[in-house]
C-alpha cells in the first residue's frame, strides 16, 4: 500500500480503517500483515508495477518485492515483476514461482508464466530455457520445443556442468519418446541417469521414468521396476 500509493502510513490508515470496513482482517500471528480481497491486492501490485514501468525501480519497490518473497507469496511477487520492472528483477522474482510449478510438474501453469517471459529473462538462467522445454514436452508439444531447443541443447553439452548435460540429455530421451524413436531414448536416458548430479531429483526421475515406459512397452518388467 505503501509504494502503490506512494506514502508512508499505510499501516496506520488500514488499522483505522479495519473498524469501519469488515474485509479488512489482520493475519493471524503476523500483526503487520492485512488480508484483502483478491481485486483490491491485484489493483495494488498493478498500479505499483505501472510506477517500475516508468522509473528505475525504486528501493521502496525492491522492498516490496524482497517482503513478498520472504512472506512466501511467490505468486504476488512473481505478478508484481511481470507488470515492470528490470530483467534481473523480474527474473529474480519469477524463478521461485517457476520452481515451484517445475518440482511439481505442473506443466500449464509452468508454461503460462514462462510464455510472459521477454527473452532477455530467459536468457539470464538455463533454467528457464529448460522449464519451458519441459513444460512443452510435459504437453506432447515437442515439435515447438525443436524449433528452438537444438542450439541450447548443444551448448549445455559443450558447458562440461553435470546438471546442464544432464537435462540436455533428458530433454533428448523425452523427445525421442514423442517422436517414437525408442531406441534413442534408452541410451539418452542411460547417459542422462549417468551424468545428473543426484541432487537433480527431478531431473533423475523424468529420465529413469522415460527409460521405464519403453521397457515395460517390451516385456521387461524388472527393468521398467524404478
Amino acid at each position: 500500500c505503501d509504494c502503490a500509493l506512494e506514502i508512508t502510513d499505510a499501516q496506520d490508515r488500514i488499522v483505522a480503517m479495519a473498524a469501519e470496513f469488515p474485509f479488512l482482517t489482520p493475519v493471524a500471528g503476523s500483526p503487520h500483515h492485512w488480508s484483502l480481497p483478491r481485486l483490491i491486492r491485484e489493483s495494488l501490485l498493478r498500479i505499483t508495477g505501472a510506477r517500475s514501468r516508468r522509473a528505475d525501480v525504486s528501493p521502496r519497490q525492491r522492498a516490496v518485492l524482497a517482503l513478498l518473497l520472504e512472506q512466501g507469496s511467490l505468486h504476488d511477487a512473481a505478478e508484481f515483476a511481470l507488470i515492470g520492472g528490470a530483467a534481473v528483477s523480474v527474473a529474480s522474482a519469477v524463478h521461485p514461482w517457476c520452481e515451484h510449478f517445475a518440482l511439481r510438474s505442473d506443466f500449464e501453469p509452468l508454461d503460462a508464466v514462462l510464455e510472459r517471459l521477454p527473452q532477455a529473462v530467459i536468457d539470464l538462467h538455463p533454467d528457464f530455457a529448460y522449464w519451458r522445454a519441459v513444460a512443452h514436452l510435459g504437453n506432447a508439444r515437442h515439435i515447438s520445443v525443436l524449433a528452438w531447443f537444438p542450439p541450447v541443447e548443444r551448448a549445455w553439452m559443450r558447458s562440461g556442468d553435470p546438471l546442464l548435460r544432464g537435462r540436455a540429455l533428458t530433454c533428448r530421451a523425452l523427445i525421442a519418446w514423442l517422436a517414437g524413436r525408442h531406441p534413442e531414448v534408452i541410451a539418452a536416458a542411460d547417459e542422462a541417469l549417468a551424468t545428473l548430479p543426484s541432487t537433480a531429483v527431478v531431473e533423475r526421475m523424468y529420465a529413469a521414468t522415460t527409460k521405464a515406459r519403453i521397457l515395460f512397452r517390451e516385456g521387461d518388467d524388472d527393468g521398467a521396476a524404478i
